[in-house]
């Protein structure tokens, strides 16, 4: 498991590449789920996205991007915050969703990090 350091995490954003930070598993009485921010580039800001889905492990669905959302108008991700500086960006996913700064990775990996859990 690689997490980027935040120089990583500038140049990332400032090519246009996605990263991703996994927030955890939540239990349920009847059904798990998993939940992940992602931060974007638009064409002029920078875009926060939360995502929460199902966990389908257990039904033979083995990555995290094939699981069915809770919400459905949420299918590519719940848009929260935008903002033109990154800093902002991570400061508010900090702040609202207790993210770590050391804990981004590159968009699309967090398949390997769920098969650890």
């Amino acid at each position: 498991m690689r997490f980027l350091s935040i120089g990583e995490i500038i140049s990332a954003l400032n090519r246009g590449k996605g990263i991703e930070q996994f927030l955890g598993k939540i239990k349920n009485d009847n059904y798990d789920t998993f939940e992940w921010i992602e931060i974007n580039k638009t064409k002029s800001n920078f875009l926060l996205s939360y995502h929460l889905v199902f966990d389908e492990s257990d039904e033979g669905i083995e990555s995290i991007y094939s699981y069915s959302y809770v919400e459905p108008d949420d299918i590519y991700g719940k848009k929260v915050f935008e903002s033109d500086n990154i800093q902002d960006i991570l400061k508010f996913a900090n702040d609202n969703y207790n993210a770590d700064n050391s804990k981004y990775q590159n968009e699309q990996y967090l398949d390997e990090l769920i098969t650890e859990l």
